[in-house]
């Protein structure tokens, strides 16, 4: 991913990690590569279940949508 040009074409990631400040300039370098097609957020009903206190990050994961806007989002 470094490379801005990853072999690996799926990435698990929790919101903590993908939010996280270590990650965001891999992910702005594959983004100015097209290289970052889409997010896909799993297990979203957490928030419905759990409520937003068991997961913060979940509820931050339009901060990804703001940031990389050309990057198609599945819910």
């Amino acid at each position: 991913m470094v490379s801005g040009h990853p072999q690996d074409r799926l990435v698990y990631l929790t919101p903590e990690m993908l939010l996280s400040n270590d990650l965001k300039p891999t992910l702005d370098r594959m983004a100015a590569q097209n290289e970052l097609a889409r997010l896909v957020v799993d297990e979203a009903h957490i928030i419905a279940e759990w409520g937003r206190e068991f997961r913060p990050n979940y509820a931050r994961l339009g901060e990804f949508r703001e940031r990389y806007p050309t990057v198609r989002q599945l819910l």
